[in-house]
Order: structure tokens, then C-alpha cells, then sequence
């Protein structure tokens, strides 16, 4: 806390951070305070649109304070077009899900913090990134960044947020090239060394002794397949990988270099395992549905082919059949099974009117440590905050459980739901089958 924080305000915080850690209205009845309208600047395209969200949320203490009110800017880059647009959508609107509840509780407090927001779309690409959050930092003083989903993001940045000393929270980045200490780089998703091992252990668990790996060769792909390989290759099986440069607009050569290797590996034993974000992913499956070989073995993926992107109306209907055809089957963080979670579901669908997509409770606790690393340390200088970040998430119970950061800032252990896409009727839908322990490196299968 800086000079002059009265013990009022440190215990206002401290009423604030326990809400936020054990869930609104977890441990005492809660009230519903009128609903807040929060002004949110995006700039998509190039193209800035103001627009304002009505959020009702639930508060449970009321105080009073005589202060001027200080107000801090939270900055999101997130990809709201391009290749990762329905995660990066997902992403930006539950974050605004999480500072709408932190000051609506900071003004039923009395304490006189507000956080701004100001949303920069990083249209999926470095180039991109870096426009964003350089426009986050030097024209709107952004406090603290939160996001982007891309680890290739992520790394375009890295070296411009040291130098200005400027914290970066993200949801999703799990390149094991950005898990450094005493940088600026913070993560509340597991780096790909857990990531990597609970895909090799979904495709162990079926069977397959033999992968062929199809990744898009960036940070994150190449991070993810090595991780992969490591893991996959000490329980006695061989990889083979496919690596493609990504944003192509056609990927004939690499899906017909994916078949060349099943044929050789032997398809009847070979799994195909595809780390692919949604423009990419979309056109590999497009190429491959027409394959023979590659239409008659089992397909395993990463939590991208689980958004709506994959599905009809969105996909053509083939897409789907041939995800179902393969039994794609896909590994993605865990749910807790507990208050924090199933409330941030609810209010998310009341602020934004639809369900909320798969891990965007990463998007809302990235969020919110965050908002709660600025309320502690009572500054937004730079090294305060990156001082204050790991210790701020390690008492932070989220919606997607605790958030215990490891000394490289990136969250220590992470637990996979695995899932597979069925078809019923005219509809399809993902089916979890099995869950990832990462501290016993173990698949469990789940009864339905």
C-alpha cells in the first residue's frame, strides 16, 4: 500500500478480496444492487465503437468513505477477429464481466477505486499485438494488460512490456519459451509442459503407441508438439510431426504430407493429432474430410475445435460429420466443480445474453488478478505490480479454482477434462469422457 491508505481502506480491500477469492455471496445472503452501466471503448479494425453494458450483479457489504475516487485502466488485447476470434471474444467479455463486479463492490464499499476498460482487437496475429498493446500503453496509460490468447502474441510484446515495466496477465499462453521469472509476463493457464502431457496421455489412454502430430509452427505449436513428443515418446511411443506456417489460405501440401505419414506409420495403430487454432483448423479438416486415410482414423485436437466456429451454422454440416466420423476428441482445462464457477456462468449470461464459451473463466480470473493485484499494492507502478502479482494469485480462488502461480508467474498445475464430439439426432455436441490428474500424470475415465 502507498502512503496515506487508511486501515479503513486496507480492510475495505480486504472485504473486496475475500469476495472476489470465495465467489460473490458464497458465505452471506447476498442483495442485488440496481443494475451498473459501464462504458467500454473497443477498437476493431482500426474502427473505435463506444458502447455501454448493463450489469446487474450481487453485492453484500455496504461502507462508507470521503474520498476523492482514484481511477485505474485496464487494458484487454484480445483477438476479437482472425484465426482465434470466438476464444478471443469470449475472452474480452468475460473480463468485462469481472471490472463490472469489482466496481460495483468498490462503490457499495465506499472505497474510492474505479477501473476503466479499454478493449484493443489484436485481429490474431503478432503485428497486431504489438499495435495493440503499444496503443494500450501510450494512449490510454493502461495499468495492467490482460490478454492476449496467443503465446505468438504474447512473445511480440514481451520485450516492450519489460522495458516499459508494464504487467501483462493472460489468460491462455502456454508456450514453455515465455515461463521466465522477474519478468512482467504472468499467466493463469499452465504452461505446455502440462498441456502436452495431458494430450500425450489422452491419445496413450485409447490405445495408440504411434502420432502424427499436424502443428502450426509458432510459440505455441512448437512448444505444444515438443511437449507432446517428450511425453508421448517416454511411455514407448514414436512422433511424427507435421509442422505448417500458419495463416495460409490453403493447406493442401501439409494435409496431404499428414496422409503420406499416416500411410507410412500404419493407420490402423497411428493417431492424428492436430494443434490448430479455428481459421487454420477449419481448412485443415476441410482438406482432410476429402482424404481416405486421414477419413478413417482417430483424430485427437486442442480445445479450439470445441468453439461453435467447428459446428453448423457457423461450419458447414461436413465439418461436423467429419469430426464425428474420426471421434475428435479434444483435452481442455478443467472446470471446478464449485460456487465460483457455476455463478460466473449465470452472470455471464446475464450481462452478454449467451452462454459462455469453453475456458472463458480464464478470461474472467485473468481479470481479476488484475484488478485485485492493483487494489493490493495501492499503486500502478510498474514494479510494485510485478511484485505484487504472484502473491495477489496465490490467495485468489477463481472461477476456474486456485490460481497458485509458480516463481516463473505461471500457473502451477492445471487439470484437463477430456471430451469427444457426438452426433444425436440433427444436433451435435461434446461429451466428456475423461479427466487429466496432472499431479499423477493419469486419464481416469469418467461414468456417464
Amino acid at each position: 500500500m502507498t502512503k496515506g491508505i487508511s486501515s479503513y481502506a486496507v480492510a475495505a480491500v480486504a472485504v473486496i478480496m475475500l469476495l472476489a477469492g470465495l465467489g460473490l455471496g458464497a458465505l452471506v445472503g447476498p442483495s442485488i444492487s440496481p443494475p451498473i452501466n459501464q462504458t467500454v471503448t473497443v477498437t476493431t479494425g482500426g474502427q473505435v465503437v463506444t458502447s455501454t453494458v448493463t450489469q446487474t450483479s450481487i453485492v453484500t457489504t455496504t461502507l462508507t468513505a470521503q474520498a476523492q475516487t482514484k481511477e485505474y485502466t485496464i487494458g484487454f488485447a484480445y483477438e476479437l477477429t482472425g484465426a482465434q476470434a470466438s476464444f478471443g471474444n469470449d475472452m474480452k467479455d468475460a473480463g468485462l464481466l469481472a471490472v463490472a463486479e469489482a466496481n460495483a463492490l468498490l462503490e457499495k464499499s465506499g472505497y474510492p477505486v474505479r477501473f476503466k476498460t479499454v478493449v484493443e482487437d489484436t485481429a490474431s496475429t503478432p503485428e497486431g499485438t504489438v499495435r495493440a498493446v503499444q496503443s494500450l500503453v501510450e494512449n490510454h496509460r493502461a495499468s495492467i494488460i490482460v490478454g492476449p490468447i496467443s503465446s505468438l502474441g504474447v512473445a511480440a510484446v514481451k520485450g516492450y512490456l519489460d522495458q516499459k515495466q508494464v504487467v501483462l496477465v493472460s489468460c491462455c499462453s502456454t508456450a514453455v519459451t515465455l515461463k521466465l521469472p522477474n519478468d512482467f509476463i504472468f499467466r493463469v493457464i499452465a504452461s505446455a509442459d502440462v498441456q502436452g502431457k495431458a494430450l500425450s496421455r489422452s491419445v496413450l489412454a485409447e490405445g495408440f503407441r504411434k502420432a502424427v502430430v499436424i502443428y502450426r509452427a509458432e510459440a505455441f505449436g512448437e512448444s505444444l508438439f515438443r511437449e507432446f513428443k517428450k511425453d508421448f515418446e517416454s511411455a514407448g511411443g514414436t512422433v511424427i510431426g507435421v509442422p505448417y506456417q500458419p495463416d495460409q489460405s490453403d493447406y493442401t501440401a501439409e494435409v496431404a504430407k499428414l496422409s503420406e505419414e499416416v500411410r507410412r506409420s500404419g493407420p490402423a495403430e497411428t493417431a492424428v493429432v492436430a494443434v490448430s487454432f479455428q481459421t487454420d483448423g477449419l481448412l485443415i479438416l476441410g482438406e482432410a474430410r476429402l482424404d481416405e486415410t486421414l477419413s478413417n482414423v482417430r483424430w485427437f485436437g486442442i480445445n479450439t475445435f470445441r468453439v461453435p466456429a467447428f459446428l453448423p451454422p457457423q461450419a458447414p454440416a461436413e465439418i461436423a460429420d467429419f469430426m464425428v466420423k474420426v471421434s475428435l476428441t479434444s483435452s481442455y482445462t478443467a472446470p471446478p466443480n464449485n460456487p465460483r464457477y457455476f455463478a460466473f456462468l449465470e452472470s455471464f449470461e446475464k450481462m452478454h445474453g449467451r452462454k459462455a464459451g469453453p475456458q472463458a473463466e480464464l478470461g474472467y480470473d485473468a481479470a481479476w488478478v488484475a484488478i485485485l493485484t492493483i487494489l493490493s499494492a495501492g499503486t500502478d507502478a510498474g514494479q510494485v505490480l510485478r511484485d505484487t502479482v504472484i502473491p495477489t494469485a496465490r490467495k485468489y480462488m477463481g472461477a476456474s479454482g486456485h490460481i497458485w502461480m509458480d516463481e516463473a508467474g505461471d500457473r502451477a498445475i492445471q487439470d484437463y477434462t477430456i471430451s469427444r464430439i457426438i452426433k444425436e439426432g440433427d444436433s451435435y455436441k461434446w461429451i466428456d469422457i475423461a479427466f487429466y490428474d496432472a499431479s499423477g500424470n493419469t486419464v481416469n475415465p469418467l461414468t456417464r
